[in-house]
Order: structure tokens, then C-alpha cells, then sequence
């Protein structure tokens, strides 16, 4: 609960940011308040705005592991194995550590190719979260992580797909893993008459 109360204390905070950065100087909101600023406490967030959102009952009987990396390890092959060696089916991770090496993608749709940087020294894992799911099909499992990393250097932060990860002093990684019960979908808005 408090991960979605500040995610959404963020979001409201950027959303403002960006509306300051077009905002003529002196705007204000409707509330009287410059644009820049968000009444206290914060307005909840207006409902219906997700009409065509799905939710999956995930079950209750989740498995959780941690996975710890040590230094020259590949994380995404490490985890694939892991996935493998574990059954797992469905589920999502989060990590945090530092690396010596990791390739960062973008999907370029146009192309069907992705755009890759390369970097060879150390830097600090700021965000790493992704999903394992095993094609019903096939049975291959897929590791699919997106992050960031701030090389130490100069803290410049990279962020996208992180397709391969070297770990420096290590890697710690927490898996939970679940099988899907139901699904539901609410159905979208119709749309206006025209």
C-alpha cells in the first residue's frame, strides 16, 4: 500500500513538474495554488480513468525467493536457469546491487530491432524489475527486465530493456512467482455518438 501511495504521490508530482515547465509564469490552478504546487494532502485520483483495464487474480500460495548474484555472474541467463531449474510460470522480481558490465535496449517498433548501449564499468543498479512467464505453447520461459543503472563515475543514469547484466560485488534479486486463477476485464466505454 505505501508502494502505490507514493507511486502515485510521484506521478502526481511529475504530472505538476510538467504542467509548471508549459505553464505561463504566474499561472495558477483552479484551487489558487501556482501550478507547481499540489494542495495537501494530495486530491485522490479521479475514478474511470482505466476503462480498459485487466486484472488477473494471481494465487494467494505464491512462492518468493532470493537470488543472490556474486561478482562476474550474467543475471539474465542466471535467472533463466533459475526459472528453469524452479518451474516457475508466472512471475515478477525486483532487484538492487551494482554491475561491471550490462547491455541497455530500446525496441525501435519500426525497425523490429533494438537499439543497444554498452557499458563496461561500474555502476549502481536504481531500478531492475521484470517478469519470468513460460509460454503456455512452447514451454520457454522468458526473462524480461527493464531498470536503470548510474555508472559511478558520473552518475549518469541509463535506463530501458536490460538485456544482459555482469555483476560487480553482487546482485540481489527477489522473485515471487505465481499461477493465474482468473481474469477479468471490465468492458471499455463505449464511444461518444457522433
Amino acid at each position: 500500500m505505501g508502494k502505490l501511495i507514493t507511486s502515485g504521490m510521484l506521478l502526481l508530482a511529475l504530472t505538476a513538474a510538467a504542467t509548471a515547465q508549459t505553464a505561463a509564469p504566474g499561472e495558477t490552478t483552479a484551487g489558487g495554488l501556482p501550478v507547481e504546487y499540489l494542495p495537501s494532502p494530495l486530491p485522490a485520483p479521479k475514478e474511470g480513468q482505466a476503462p480498459t483495464m485487466r486484472v488477473t487474480e494471481l494465487n494467494p500460495n505464491k512462492r518468493s525467493f532470493q537470488v543472490v548474484f556474486s561478482k562476474g555472474d550474467e543475471a539474465i541467463q542466471g535467472l533463466k536457469e533459475f526459472a528453469d531449474k524452479n518451474n516457475l510460470n508466472l512471475a515478477h522480481l525486483t532487484a538492487f546491487g551494482a554491475l561491471q558490465s550490462a547491455s541497455i535496449s530500446w525496441f525501435e517498433a519500426d525497425k523490429r530491432i533494438y537499439k543497444t548501449i554498452r557499458l563496461k564499468e561500474m555502476m549502481e543498479v536504481t531500478s531492475f524489475t521484470g517478469s519470468i512467464v513460460k509460454n503456455a505453447t512452447t514451454g520457454v520461459r522468458t526473462v524480461h527486465v527493464h531498470g536503470s543503472v548510474a555508472v559511478y563515475r558520473n552518475g549518469t543514469v541509463y535506463a530501458g530493456h536490460i538485456t544482459d547484466a555482469v555483476i560487480g560485488p553482487t546482485l540481489q534479486v527477489y522473485v515471487d512467482d505465481s499461477a493465474p486463477l482468473t481474469t477479468t476485464a471490465q468492458a471499455p466505454a463505449a464511444a461518444p455518438a457522433r
